[in-house]
């Protein structure tokens, strides 16, 4: 048979057919294999892939958490801050109410209430520290700061204080003065509170230790009258500024004192104080008269005010003429803030002596002193404020009105009621501004009584003329003026009248 001619044998087509079958599913084999490799890589790239967004998505969950739980803590020290300083505040005005009222059982309280707000904020203190909460530790702290600081001045000032007190106050003081980090305004206050509580105790080394050369040098201000306690002033050596001797004979004339205004706190103090004055017009002074004044200038020992830089050792040597009943030499102080004040005038306040004082000395020491009233006065002063009274500048009316108002005041007023007087007369008065004539009219007002005095026949015709003056002309009194015309003619009249006059 010719191997090239089809056969038509069938059992070799059978096994063509199946050698053919058999390669198509080697075929099929390898190729499901070949797709069986591919999807088993995918697999794997798929796994590899997922697994680490898995744990991607798994730590930002994780930081998130974290955070959250941050906020929360945060949210919390917040909240527990806030209501912590809520009950802090309340304490203090507690405490601040209790010291207005002097009354002890409030006094009591507040303390209470201190007392539990300082344990509070010591309490959160510790858990924001455990926590490591620094954003909430810090403002506590103040908080802190600020309760100890009232909690002691309450101790201090208690109407029934011991003296446990005392030494609860000293430790809150220094408690504070202990803290880490404090500022500046923080160290200077508690320092200052520290030795005013270390001088009532007594210990004065204790108040030369806080108050030495270098706190004194950094805070100058703590020599101030009224920041300390007169007898911690003088334990810390700050009771009077260091002034030289007064030599009249090398004394600037411009700025010599002439005139002493002497002031008293207490009616019962007079007859002290007029042999006190009759001691200064004897040294070669005019005091005008005793006036009786609640201010509060009255330090523990006085004050002597002066105006001008060049009056320092003059005004000492005067206050060294205070002696007894009052125990000290008064303060010496300068008085700042005015221009064109009287270059010869000083102030001697004089504070309440005490229930203990020995008896005054006789009338007769009130009689000698009056003898003094009559020095001669330079009028040329007196005129020369007026002229500033009048003037258009705020500053030198002030300054006048005040200089003026302590003559007004005083016993020997003839000559400065005289000379506003004349400002509403003749010709002066067409001279006169508005603002002149309504700071004319407030000075004489200052008057107490009209209905006595020797220039009132003066006052009616000066008050007629401002009327006439006003209607002939056509020209309104102000609100202000008329209040002062009506307050003058019920003076003169013995009559009542509203207090609004005003004027400088």
């Amino acid at each position: 048979m010719n191997p090239t001619e089809p056969s038509n044998d069938p059992s070799a087509a059978a096994r063509q057919h199946a050698r053919s079958r058999i390669h198509k599913l080697a075929r099929d084999a390898r190729l499901a294999v070949g797709i069986q490799l591919v999807v088993a890589v995918i697999a794997v790239l798929a796994t590899v892939f997922f697994g680490w967004r898995i744990r991607e998505a798994t730590e930002q969950l994780s930081v998130v958490e974290k955070d959250l739980a941050t906020k929360t803590q945060a949210l919390k020290s917040t909240s527990q801050r806030v209501a912590v300083a809520d009950d802090a505040t309340r304490a203090v005005l507690a405490a601040a109410a209790a010291a207005a009222t002097r009354e002890p059982d409030r006094y009591t309280a507040a303390i209470a209430s201190l007392e539990t707000v300082k344990k509070s904020l010591a309490d959160a203190s510790a858990e924001f520290e455990e926590q490591s909460a620094r954003a909430s530790i810090q403002p506590l702290r103040d908080v802190r700061m600020a309760v100890n600081g009232a909690l002691a001045r309450v101790l201090f000032g208690r109407p029934d204080r011991k003296a446990e007190d005392i030494d609860r106050a000293i430790a809150l003081a220094d408690e504070n003065l202990r803290e880490p980090g404090i500022d500046a305004k923080q160290r200077y206050e508690n320092t200052v509170a520290l030795a005013s509580f270390q001088c009532e105790r007594g210990d004065r080394d204790a108040v030369r230790a806080l108050l030495d050369e270098r706190f004194v040098a950094a805070n100058p201000q703590v020599g101030a009258n009224g920041v300390l306690p007169e007898a911690c002033r003088a334990m810390a050596a700050l009771a009077a500024p260091v002034v030289p001797a007064f030599d009249a004979t090398r004394a600037d004339p411009a700025y010599r004192l002439r005139s002493v205004y002497l002031h008293i706190a207490a009616e019962s103090d007079r007859l002290w104080a007029a042999s006190l004055a009759q001691s200064v017009c004897d040294a070669g002074y005019d005091v005008p008269g005793i006036q009786r004044v609640e201010a509060s200038k009255f330090a523990e020992n006085g004050q002597v005010v002066y105006y001008y830089d060049a009056q320092a050792a003059e005004a000492a040597s005067l206050a060294a003429r205070v002696g007894s009943p009052w125990k000290r030499a008064p303060a010496i102080r300068r008085l700042t803030g005015f221009a064109n004040l009287d270059k010869h005038t000083v102030e001697l306040w004089l504070p309440a002596l005490e229930r203990n004082a020995p008896p005054p000395p006789s009338a007769d020491a009130l009689r000698r002193f009056k003898s003094c009233l009559s020095t001669a006065r330079n009028p040329r002063a007196v005129d020369a404020l007026v002229a500033q009274l009048i003037s258009d500048s705020r500053q030198d009316r002030v300054g006048a009105g005040q200089s003026l108002a302590i003559q007004i005041r005083g016993a020997n007023d003839g000559e400065a009621i005289s000379a506003l007087l004349s400002q509403l007369e003749g010709q002066a008065l067409d001279r006169l501004s508005a603002t002149g004539r309504l700071n004319v009219l407030y000075m004489l007002n200052l008057e107490p009584s009209w209905s006595d005095r020797p220039e009132k026949d003066r006052l009616v015709a000066a008050l007629a003329a401002i009327r006439t003056r006003s209607q002939a002309r056509g020209i309104a009194i102000g609100s202000q003026t008329e209040d002062c015309l009506n307050k003058l003619a019920a003076k003169i009249a013995k009559q009542s009248a509203a207090d609004r006059c005003g004027g400088l």
